[in-house]
């Protein structure tokens, strides 16, 4: 618990707590990395003023009402940031919540965004109140995909994200998947 808010448990390698201003210049650089954001945006990496003045506020507010929101991911062993994972609620409805994360392309490829998402998967079922957590990706990031496919999730929609969430990108770049978890299925072993 930090400053009265409930957090998701740690894990073997990572543990959580709310992103603050103090990440800043980690999450400029996190998104400095352009295989980083390869399939998140098509614009230039946000700066810190960008950061503290919009995105941080915007992030935050979603803990104004509930224990969900962003989080930063820390190494459990020296505290280094790794990036971050999101349990946010989903335009779905109140009892529904979405999945996201973004992590250090050096920490790609060691099960580090499957051991996340699958911590946060489980707290979020905690609570008795979320019938369903999502999570989405474009269709050309198969490593996202595969992700969301071991936190429990199933292919359960596939869209066009709009053109104003990805400016310049065509229609084709612009193919997602939707996945989703219920919480009778992950009840179910």
């Amino acid at each position: 618990m930090i400053d009265g808010r409930c957090l998701p448990p740690s894990t073997a390698r990572l543990r959580f707590r709310p992103i603050d201003a103090h990440d800043v210049p980690d999450l400029v650089d996190l998104d400095r990395d352009p295989e980083v954001i390869r399939y998140v945006t098509s614009e230039a990496p946000p700066d810190a003023t960008k950061f503290h003045d919009e995105i941080l506020p915007r992030w935050n507010a979603t803990f104004v009402d509930s224990p969900f929101g962003f989080f930063a991911a820390l190494d459990r062993s020296d505290s280094g940031f790794l990036g971050w994972f999101h349990l946010r609620p989903d335009s779905e409805g109140p009892d529904v919540l979405d999945l996201g994360y973004r992590l250090r392309r050096a920490v790609w490829g060691t099960g580090l965004a499957t051991e996340g998402g699958r911590a946060l998967v489980d707290w979020g079922f905690s609570f008795t109140s979320v019938r369903r957590i999502t999570g989405h990706c474009l269709e050309a990031n198969v490593a996202s995909a595969r992700v969301l496919e071991k936190c429990g999730m199933r292919q359960v929609a596939r869209f066009v994200a709009p053109a104003s969430r990805l400016p310049g990108w065509d229609e084709e770049r612009r193919h997602a998947v939707g996945y989703a978890i219920d919480r009778s299925e992950w009840e179910t072993p």
